[in-house]
């Protein structure tokens, strides 16, 4: 059993690294929404009348 492995040639590997750099790029721009996205929400969640009362009233207690 002899499996040598074959160096595709480099127009095979050019594609190959050009689809891998696509995909890479697309995951770096869905991570960045996801970030921001994730801000948003932090910022609107800080904006609730209930948040705003808890954290007030979290720095209350650690006072005393």
């Amino acid at each position: 059993m002899n499996h040598q492995l074959k160096v595709p040639d480099p127009e095979v590997r050019a594609q190959s690294v050009a689809k891998m750099q696509e995909l890479c790029n697309r995951w770096d721009n869905l991570i960045q929404s996801t970030e921001d996205l994730i801000a948003q929400l932090d910022e609107q969640i800080l904006q609730q009348p209930n948040e705003i009362y808890r954290l007030k009233r979290g720095k209350q207690v650690r006072r005393n």
